[in-house]
């Protein structure tokens, strides 16, 4: 029986490795569904949830920008450590340290790209002012606001009313 475990492990992880690598080499074609927008949409939302002024929607604008610039060079390398792998994997015996290797510089790239991402917070933080703050902390906390979440769907908290006229608002208990 205690042989049977580390198979059993072993299985485990090939699973969870074949399922890493299937998201690995699906994300980037989701990434680029809407391209050209990214940083200008993000900036406009925020300045529309925080009621920007037109100076802080510039500066918010630039942050956006800037952050966009910064973290393309590192977008690019993940592209193609993920084709690297890719091939790699497609070969008849795949090289177990290679894939590993691509993988951890991969992870160093999403790594730079999270403290560059840090770094614009930390900008943004400085352009508005704490009542501005708190409604977009509250707004990143609710999956979006009143507008859905990242992905189009309603909010759970959101008012808007679906088509049979019902909205998610919970019903108070009798």
């Amino acid at each position: 029986m205690s042989k049977q475990l580390p198979r059993r492990r072993t299985t485990l992880l090939a699973s969870f490795a074949g399922v890493a690598l299937a998201a690995t080499l699906l994300v980037p074609g989701l990434a680029k569904a809407d391209p050209g927008k990214g940083a200008d949409a993000q900036a406009e939302r925020i300045c529309e949830e925080a009621s920007c002024t037109s100076t802080q929607r510039k500066q918010v604008k630039n942050i956006f920008d800037d952050l966009h610039d910064d973290v393309k060079p590192h977008r690019n390398a993940i592209e193609k450590l993920r084709k690297q792998i890719a091939n790699e994997w497609a070969k008849s015996s795949p090289s177990k340290s290679k894939l590993r290797n691509y993988a951890d510089k991969i992870a160093n790239h999403e790594r730079d790209i999270g403290r560059e991402r840090v770094e614009a917070m930390m900008k943004l933080h400085n352009v508005l002012n704490a009542s501005q703050r708190k409604k977009v902390a509250d707004d990143v906390m609710q999956g979006h606001g009143h507008k859905g979440d990242k992905h189009g769907n309603d909010s759970p908290n959101s008012n808007k009313a679906k088509p049979n006229g019902s909205t998610n608002k919970a019903k108070p208990n009798k």
